[in-house]
C-alpha cells in the first residue's frame, strides 16, 4: 500500500499521526510506504512510526552535448564487455512481455498499461533489453523538454525485471541519448544495490554535481527525495522509484 498524506501545517502533528494510526489498526496493510517527504512536516511524523531514507539518484550522460540543464556530470570511457552484442534494445509504447523480478512490490502487466500507456497527462514509453527474444528487463520513460534552455532530457520513472550479470549496456544507453539529442537519462531509485547500477553503467550523482527534480516549474537545483517507510515485509528486498506513490503527477495541466 502506497501512501498520500497531507498534512496541515496551521494544525499540529497528532491529526496526521492518527490518520496513519487509524489505518494500521483498522486497515491492517500489508506493506505501508510513501515517496516525497519532506523531513521538515510531515517527516517528523513518519519518524515516529517507521523511518526516512533518501533516494539514490543515477544518471549517463550524453557526451556530445552542452549541459544546460545539470552540471558537472561525469562522462567515462568504459571497456563494455562482449557480451553486450547478445542484448538489444528495444523501444514500445506498452508492455511487450513482464520479466522475472526478483524486488517488491511486485507489479503486472495491467499495472503498467493503466498507469502509463494510458496515462492522460504524459507521454510514456518503454525501453525492452532483450536477447533471443527473451526480455530481461525493461526502463519505463519520459521525455522532459526544457523550454527556457530549449533542451531536452530523458527520466526513468520506472523499471522491471532483473539486470543480467556481466553485461554492460552503457553504450546502448549513450547511443540512444545522442541520437535522440537527450542532454541525459536520470534514475531516482531506492533499494537496489549501488554496484549493480553501476555495473550495467550508470554513475551515481555527487554533491558537486547537479541534476534538478523539478520541472514544473523548472529550478535547476537538487532536490533530494525522501521515502518514508511505515510497513516493510520485504526487508532489504524493497525497492521503490519515482513512479510509485504520487511523485510522477503533473503540477501544470
Amino acid at each position: 500500500m502506497q501512501l498520500s498524506l497531507w498534512i496541515n501545517k496551521k494544525k499540529n502533528t497528532v491529526s496526521g499521526l492518527e490518520t496513519i494510526k487509524f489505518i494500521l489498526n483498522k486497515l491492517k496493510p500489508y506493506s505501508l510506504f510513501t515517496s516525497g517527504i519532506n523531513l521538515k512536516t510531515s517527516g517528523k511524523i513518519f519518524l515516529m512510526i517507521g523511518k526516512v531514507v533518501k533516494y539514490d539518484h543515477f544518471y549517463i550522460c550524453n557526451p556530445k552535448l552542452v549541459k544546460k540543464v545539470s552540471k558537472n556530470l561525469n562522462f567515462s570511457n568504459i571497456e563494455v564487455l562482449n557480451k553486450e552484442k547478445n542484448l538489444s534494445m528495444e523501444k514500445s509504447v506498452h508492455p511487450i512481455s513482464i520479466p522475472k523480478y526478483s524486488y517488491f512490490p511486485k507489479k503486472s502487466a495491467m499495472f503498467f498499461l493503466n498507469k502509463y500507456t494510458k496515462n492522460p497527462f504524459y507521454n510514456y514509453y518503454f525501453l525492452n533489453f532483450k536477447s533471443k527474444n527473451k526480455i530481461y528487463f525493461f526502463f519505463i520513460c519520459r521525455e522532459i523538454y526544457v523550454n527556457k534552455l530549449k533542451t531536452k532530457i530523458l527520466r526513468i520513472v520506472d523499471f522491471y525485471g532483473d539486470f543480467p550479470k556481466n553485461i554492460n549496456f552503457k553504450n546502448k544507453i549513450i547511443n540512444f541519448l545522442i541520437e535522440n539529442k537527450y542532454e541525459y537519462i536520470d534514475f531516482v531509485i531506492y533499494g537496489m544495490n549501488h554496484k549493480k547500477l553501476r555495473d550495467i553503467g550508470f554513475e551515481i550523482k555527487n554533491n558537486n554535481q547537479i541534476i534538478p527534480n523539478h520541472f514544473e516549474p523548472f529550478n535547476k537545483k537538487n532536490i533530494d527525495l525522501n521515502l518514508a517507510i511505515i510497513v516493510n515485509p520485504y526487508g532489504d528486498r524493497l525497492v521503490s522509484v519515482k513512479g510509485d506513490s504520487d511523485q510522477e503527477r503533473p503540477n501544470k495541466i
